[in-house]
């Protein structure tokens, strides 16, 4: 298995995140296969209770994003809910 490494945690650019992202897709194709028991010392209640939190957290983070976004350049029309909202009336 692969071991990750963080190398800055307030790194916050593409490359960061992307890092963020590998992380967890790994931990993904661990859970996947059944070996989540050999990779951490937490239950797997334990560790899905704190996954709801990482989600909810990363959920919150888009909508303020989006929301400063649209509150600081009202004219661009390129934030997340104006662009699904365009998709769904083109369907």
């Amino acid at each position: 298995m692969a071991n990750y490494t963080f190398y800055r945690a307030n790194d916050y650019s593409r490359l960061g995140l992307e890092r963020v992202y590998g992380y967890f897709d790994h931990l993904h194709d661990i859970a996947s296969e059944g070996h989540l028991r050999e990779v951490t010392n937490m239950t797997p209640a334990e560790a899905i209770e704190y996954l709801h939190e990482v989600l909810y957290t990363l959920e919150e983070t888009v909508q303020e994003i989006s929301k400063h976004e649209a509150r600081l350049r009202p004219e661009d029309k390129g934030t997340v809910d104006n662009l699904q909202d365009e998709q769904e009336v083109e369907q």
